[in-house]
């Protein structure tokens, strides 16, 4: 079979309880004095290398996403710093340097965090961009901040955004 097959409504009625049971359970305490630490003024950018770029069924999200998107949330807070998440450093910072943000930090050169408490450290933003990554996705879909504004590419592996995929609080950009 060839396609793409994650549809939230597949478990829409059961939204609740993947929330609440969706959680780390072994979380370090470097990640939850981190997480502590994550304020309004914090941004999160999840970009996805890797594997993606050599995909011939994925196109990554182009450059001006990124750019266009970190550009609206500095109109909303002009004190606003990233935290960049990535499975591709090196490709990540073409990425930050291209988007012109002075304020970042690669969160994921530490080796500080496994993958898994990455991933949960996402999900504590009030600004999250999310790369068309099923990683990323799920990180937004399970987001803890009520008023967390969700930004995604339009252009998800190689068509539209799916409209299955589309959560409260999510810009297509």
């Amino acid at each position: 079979y060839i396609g793409y097959w994650q549809s939230t409504k597949y478990f829409k009625k059961f939204e609740k309880i993947i929330k609440s049971e969706l959680k780390l359970m072994n979380l370090s305490s470097s990640a939850k004095k981190f997480i502590k630490k994550i304020d309004k003024n914090l941004a999160a950018i999840h970009i996805r290398g890797g594997d993606t770029l050599i995909d011939y069924n994925t196109v990554t999200p182009e450059r001006k996403f990124y750019a266009k998107t970190i550009k609206l949330i500095k109109k909303k807070n002009n004190n606003i710093k990233f935290h960049i998440f990535t499975d591709d450093v090196e490709y990540s910072k073409k990425i930050i340097f291209s988007s012109n943000i002075k304020n970042f930090k690669i969160i994921s050169t530490s080796k500080k965090f496994t993958d898994l408490e990455e991933f949960h450290i996402l999900q504590n933003y009030k600004f999250v961009i999310i790369s068309n990554s099923t990683f990323s996705w799920w990180a937004a879909y399970l987001n803890n901040i009520k008023a967390s504004k969700i930004y995604a590419p339009k252009i998800w592996y190689n068509q539209a955004f799916p409209k299955e995929l589309k959560i409260k609080n999510m810009s297509l950009i």
